[in-house]
């Protein structure tokens, strides 16, 4: 039973980064809690510095779709040889997801405890998909069968 739960909560979250990523590639603009952390409008970023909108566009795209590849990833795993009970799948998944969840909550709180006021990124976002990955692949650890 805590097997099977894992494997929806672990689902969900691959769901959550896939969604997230789509986000990112949708954007036109740069994010606001970026603006503020810059200190600058994008009016002003641009007068300052014609490419640094399409940089930063082209960072949020390649962020949002690397995003896309590891939910993409993680959910094949999960729905697939994870619920299947293969060893592998396990240890692939506690190596693709804590690196990016981790650096990114680490990034994120930064930003948002920088920007002295006005839009802060979701750092609790990452945060809350990390604690809840810790969560749920505990409770699919792979055990040996005696």
């Amino acid at each position: 039973m805590k097997k099977q739960v894992s494997i929806y909560i672990l689902a969900f979250l691959s769901l959550i980064i896939i969604g997230y990523g789509i986000l990112y590639m949708l954007q036109h603009d740069i994010m606001s809690y970026h603006a503020a952390f810059l200190g600058m409008s994008e009016e002003q970023l641009m007068v300052f510095n014609q490419h640094i909108i399409p940089l930063y566009l082209t960072l949020i795209w390649i962020t949002g779709s690397c995003m896309i590849a590891i939910g993409l990833t993680s959910l094949v795993i999960v729905v697939g040889p994870l619920r299947q009970g293969q060893r592998w799948a396990w240890w692939v998944l506690i190596t693709l997801l804590p690196i990016p969840l981790v650096i990114t909550s680490i990034l994120s709180y930064h930003i948002a405890y920088t920007i002295p006021s006005g839009p802060k990124p979701p750092y609790w976002l990452a945060t809350g998909i990390f604690i809840l990955f810790i969560a749920s692949i505990g409770f699919c650890y792979p055990h040996r069968n005696k």
